[in-house]
């Protein structure tokens, strides 16, 4: 027997409800769901509550007995308790609060369902035993009224226990990306089964990368470079398939009186391009260089993002200094052209010397470090076409100083205000000034600091 324990309040509810005397209840409740306040309590949280296998409506009620007292209830809404509702069960304190809970008594549990105004058992996931201010947190309360409620693998009805792949209830086996139960296949440990990144890119687009080659490539992106040791550099952030370019040892014997008469690259080896398809031709005071990617049904050799030894020449017989290096031509899949710069790499132990002293003089340019702006200074002992343009550490062009005027033999002064293309105020850090002439180029390493 359930005892209704209410006053003798003025009743203007609805059917299956009577008014509350209690202020922190709605104004009317379940008719078996009154209370009265007591200065004992606890606050029992679900985190979920289940009826027939679903959700509790928002008109629907939870109720806390010791026995056949009610001890507490709570209207469940989750909108209005910000998604876990708790049930406030109250202890005995007072003749009014006679038969409520004492410590480490269990209470159990009713759901009312309003569309029927019907009260059902409910089950929680655990029993706690009551105790003063305590607040438990529980899985779920369920309970079930309908005749076709399957109960769940633990024949509970309006369970949510499941069966795992392993045929466990409540286990925790589940399939991996291959259909394995238990098993721990994965594409691999930056994709899923489907090839979708579970990390994110770097500049190199690759997933999961670490941009490990801005700091480990002595050239900035996009750029390469050729060392005195014949090793040829690359630091690229797209994949390489093809590229060209050509090396002008001496175009005049006055420059370069060591220069061998005889080949100066005897042959190619080595480096990350060396499954490719690599063809140089040596003319007196040249070579050009060719590379082709091979591709096939079980080898595709195309060059990834980053940085690394892209082939070494063999030039030990050559004893000159290096004329110029053209940029060439560098593609993509699919002949998409690349924009791979030539750079000294005035930072390489075995710098290769790639301009013509003799042929231009950069004075100085300076201040530097500099703020706001920087002077360049050089001489021309000859008339020539001239080109001064700023580059970022990526190697991307962000101001053309002078774009292939031509001047006459003198001495000039030119300024850079700090500004790229655009008129837009760079940001600090360092910048490398190059000033070319026909197939000459300096290059000076500068840093602006604000």
């Amino acid at each position: 027997m359930i005892t209704l324990c209410y006053s003798n309040f003025q009743n203007n509810c609805d059917t299956g409800y009577v008014a509350s005397g209690n202020s922190s209840q709605e104004s009317c409740v379940p008719e078996l769901f009154y209370y009265n306040s007591s200065t004992l309590q606890a606050a029992y949280f679900f985190e979920s509550v289940i009826l027939d296998g679903l959700p509790l409506n928002e008109n629907d009620w939870v109720g806390a007995f010791n026995g056949d007292i009610c001890v507490g209830a709570r209207k469940w809404d989750i909108d209005n308790c910000n998604g876990i509702c708790d049930v406030p069960i109250l202890g005995q304190d007072s003749p009014l609060t006679s038969g409520y809970m004492q410590h480490n008594d269990i209470p159990s549990f009713k759901i009312f369902k309003a569309s029927s105004l019907s009260y059902l058992d409910a089950s929680p996931s655990e029993n706690i035993p009551w105790s003063n201010f305590s607040t438990p947190v529980m899985s779920f309360l369920y309970a079930c009224d309908d005749s076709d409620c399957e109960p769940d693998c633990l024949g509970v009805f309006g369970g949510l226990a499941l069966e795992d792949c392993e045929g466990v209830c409540g286990g925790l086996a589940v399939e991996d990306c291959e259909g394995v139960c238990g098993g721990d296949a994965v594409a691999d440990e930056n994709f899923d089964c489907d090839g979708n990144c579970l990390t994110e890119y770097d500049d190199y687009d690759i997933c999961g990368g670490t941009n490990e080659c801005l700091s480990s490539s002595p050239i900035p992106q996009n750029t390469f470079t050729m060392l005195s040791t014949g090793e040829v550099l690359y630091h690229s952030t797209n994949e390489i398939v093809d590229f060209q370019f050509e090396i002008d040892w001496c175009s005049d014997t006055n420059l370069c009186p060591g220069t061998p008469e005889q080949n100066s690259i005897n042959s190619i080896y080595g480096g990350d391009a060396e499954n490719w398809i690599i063809d140089f031709n040596n003319s007196s005071n040249s070579s050009e260089i060719l590379g082709i990617f091979t591709d096939n049904q079980s080898n595709d050799h195309t060059l990834s993002p980053g940085c690394g030894v892209l082939m070494v020449l063999d030039i030990s017989n050559f004893t000159g200094n290096v004329h110029g290096i053209s940029d060439g031509l560098w593609s993509g899949p699919g002949a998409v052209p690349l924009n791979l710069t030539f750079d000294e790499c005035t930072i390489c132990t075995d710098q290769l010397s790639a301009s013509i002293v003799d042929d231009f003089v950069v004075v100085d340019a300076y201040p530097n470090p500099f703020n706001p702006d920087i002077n360049i200074e050089f001489s021309l002992p000859n008339n020539n076409n001239v080109s001064i343009l700023i580059y970022n550490v990526y190697g991307k062009v962000i101001k053309k100083v002078l774009d292939n005027k031509y001047l006459y033999e003198n001495t000039y002064k030119f300024n850079w205000d700090g500004k790229d293309n655009v008129g837009n105020k760079v940001p600090s850090g360092v910048y490398f000034i190059n000033l070319s002439i026909n197939k000459g180029f300096s290059t000076r390493k500068v840093t602006l600091i604000k």
